[in-house]
């Protein structure tokens, strides 16, 4: 019983957050991204990014 709630699907992975910031640690042991500075703040965001297509048939290029 607690085993199934435990392993039920909300609980395993949150929901994510939309973020726009440089991937950065605040410690930089052996890590391979940069070290966080002051001027690092988060941004974020209130749904996911706006995705456009462009027509694929205006854009071709005649090579015949």
């Amino acid at each position: 019983m607690v085993m199934t709630d435990i392993t039920t699907h909300r609980n395993l992975n949150p929901p994510r957050r939309h973020r726009t910031y440089p991937r950065v640690v605040k410690r930089t042991r052996h890590a391979q991204y940069r070290a966080k500075r002051a001027t690092d703040t988060p941004t974020r965001h209130t749904g996911p990014p706006t995705i456009t297509l462009i027509d694929k048939h205006h854009n071709m290029i005649n090579l015949s």
